[in-house]
């Protein structure tokens, strides 16, 4: 009812704002303690901005549902990257051809970077295989009130989900919706490279019922926790138009103009 009532006031003085959903939470590595990433996402009207802030990331992802496009913001670079549906099928399809040579490339690496590259992908394979199982109701985390779901990889675990129940989570049908399609554009771009990595892509994501968004991720690498995905808040909040658009005086760049620049 209050936030029925807020909105009301807020669409009634402005037509500048809408209604939407604020998720603020930290990305960290067990391992390495200088990998972390300050992530901050916003979520309304069929949008999502994801913001990143970290020793190594500093930027931004937007997404269009409507449309399915997606502009990445380089915050080092001052850099736009618009990624047309156009783009995306070429991505696809680069993706298909340079996984194996990926792998090829990492083998021929310096230890350092084989290690990095070998514990992103357990990290990977610990988050997205696997079929989880309830296994304890109601628990407290980060002050949410969430269930438990544990998966394991033979008999050690690889993953901890403490997933906020659907009645304590202030995110809407609507803006759950939105994410789930982001999460599958992802599945969708990545599939390749998750395949050639050994994660099972046809049996995940499996699409839940309710909206739900988890309080804590815990992953585990041989049984000893490798990374952590920490929420803090999950809350309504007022969004301007222009929190889904580029910062004004950065560069666009074409990504794949980008990618050859990389390669």
């Amino acid at each position: 009812m209050i936030k029925f009532v807020l909105f009301v006031l807020l669409t009634g003085y402005s037509s500048q704002l809408w209604a939407g959903t604020e998720v603020t939470a930290r990305l960290e590595s067990t391992f390495y303690k200088q990998s972390w990433v300050d992530l901050d996402l916003l979520v309304g009207d069929g949008h999502v901005r994801i913001n990143f802030t970290g020793p190594l990331a500093n930027g931004a992802l937007i997404y269009e549902k409507r449309t399915s496009d997606l502009i990445l913001l380089d915050g080092f670079g001052k850099t736009a990257i618009p990624i047309t549906r156009t783009d995306q099928m070429a991505l696809k399809f680069m993706g298909a051809i340079g996984a194996s040579r990926l792998q090829d490339e990492m083998e021929k690496s310096l230890p350092s970077v084989k290690l990095a590259y070998n514990l992103v992908v357990s990290n990977l394979c610990a988050l997205l295989n696997g079929s989880p199982v309830l296994t304890e109701k109601r628990s407290h985390v980060n002050g949410f009130t969430c269930d438990l779901y544990q998966t394991k990889a033979g008999d050690n675990a690889s993953r901890k989900v403490w997933l906020v129940t659907p009645k304590a989570s202030t995110l809407s049908p609507d803006d759950y919706e939105t994410l789930r399609s982001l999460r599958s554009l992802a599945f969708d771009l990545g599939g390749p490279l998750l395949k050639d990595f050994g994660v099972n892509v046809a049996a995940y994501p499996s699409g839940e019922a309710e909206p739900q968004l988890p309080a804590l991720i815990a992953l585990y690498v041989d049984g000893k926790e490798s990374c952590r995905l920490v929420v803090h808040k999950i809350r309504f909040k007022a969004l301007e138009l222009s929190a889904f658009e580029p910062p004004s005086g950065y560069q666009r760049m074409g990504i794949l103009e980008m990618v050859k620049e990389g390669m």
